[in-house]
């Protein structure tokens, strides 16, 4: 199972909301390792239209933002790529397969991309992590 974070940090759609709200949102979250990336965005769409004006809001507001981030995301992913070594850019290929299949549901994805990152030497699993890391833009805010 992937890690539990301990003190989940607050989605910017629902900074102003009670805690219970953020907590029910962090249910489906937590109990969507079963699910495949199309059906936690049917749950997560679900449960948005139950609650607030101002929620909906925000989240809208914030669904454009991550538009741009994933935008902003594939151009900084393949300019990282190519900077990768050729062994590097095999295992890239693979766990952008993984991670982009939408047959595999959270558990599986997780599990599978692990099971690649400790199959491989230290040397490319740094090489990828390294990239992995600089691609997560810092200036997008909803």
């Amino acid at each position: 199972m992937p890690p539990k974070i301990a003190e989940p940090p607050t989605p910017p759609f629902l900074q102003n909301s009670p805690k219970s709200v953020i907590e029910s949102f962090y249910d489906i979250i937590g109990n969507a390792h079963y699910l495949t990336d199309k059906e936690i965005d049917q749950e997560i769409e679900r449960w948005v239209m139950k609650q607030s004006a101002d929620v909906q809001s925000e989240w809208l507001k914030f669904q454009e933002a991550k538009l741009t981030y994933q935008e902003i995301a594939a151009k900084e992913h393949k300019a990282a790529y190519e900077s990768l070594s050729s062994e590097a850019k095999i295992v890239d290929r693979i766990i952008t397969s993984i991670a982009t299949d939408e047959k595999l549901v959270a558990l599986e994805k997780f599990n599978r991309i692990e099971q690649v990152l400790n199959s491989i030497p230290k040397l490319i699993r740094k090489e990828i992590e390294s990239v992995m890391f600089q691609i997560i833009p810092s200036n997008i805010k909803s």
